[in-house]
């Protein structure tokens, strides 16, 4: 859980055209660009628990505006805290990101070369009917009963290891949906509501599954591998 005292605090803001961060999820990002890297130094000064990046999709359209503070996104975040950073002996950085909640920006700040904002935490409202949570439950088993090879190994590991439905379903995206198709991912990060979350991972799995090539599904089964 994002510590709410941070919330006064501008955080940098990290949008990507490729890359969605899920809640529970870990994310490995090589930081090049100047600005990025600024961001990178500058959060590194605070404690290790209290170093977030906020990252964010930027929307269809934003090749324009990529260098400024006005590119497009997503108006869903995901906070990410740095667990793991590499200075290269060039001042690029490697790090390792893991996401810690949905975020929505209340109030973007200019003051510096990247992007910063002040945030509040969005929150999945909680399931009070056991019903809903365990037929959601019973149909995250049966999608994943469809699958095949390392896929299956990881869903059943996730299904195993993490005890809450909101977890399993957002840790399931981003182990099973393809990372080069990220709206996929984002439409799933949008869903506040944990029983049409996990409809909607569904919906995109099956979707995903069934563009899919023949011999990639008979083969290969597609899966994230970045958990």
């Amino acid at each position: 859980m994002w510590i709410m005292s941070n919330q006064n605090r501008a955080i940098p803001i990290f949008p990507l055209p490729n890359c969605v961060l899920l809640p529970g999820s870990l994310q490995c990002l090589h930081i090049f660009e100047p600005r990025y890297r600024a961001m990178i130094m500058d959060e590194l000064h605070h404690p290790a628990e209290q170093r977030w990046i906020a990252m964010a999709l930027l929307q269809e359209g934003f090749e324009p505006k990529y260098c400024s503070h006005q590119a497009p996104i997503h108006p869903m975040l995901c906070l990410g805290r740095i667990m793991r950073h590499e200075q290269l002996p060039d001042g690029r950085y490697n790090i390792l990101l893991q996401g810690v909640s949905r975020v929505r920006i209340l109030e973007e700040q200019y003051d510096r070369s990247y992007r910063r904002a002040l945030l509040e935490t969005v929150e999945t409202p909680p399931l009070l009917d056991a019903l809903p949570r365990r037929q959601s439950h019973d149909l995250l088993q049966k999608a994943i009963a469809q699958l095949n090879g390392d896929c299956r190994q990881q869903a059943d590991n996730i299904m195993t290891s993490v005890g809450e439905l909101e977890q399993q379903v957002d840790l399931l995206s981003n182990c099973l949906l393809r990372s080069d198709c990220p709206l996929a991912k984002q439409m799933v990060l949008e869903e506040i509501d944990p029983v049409r979350r996990v409809q909607t991972f569904i919906s995109l799995l099956q979707k995903q599954a069934a563009n899919q090539p023949a011999h990639e599904r008979a083969n290969r089964p597609e899966c994230d591998s970045n958990n």
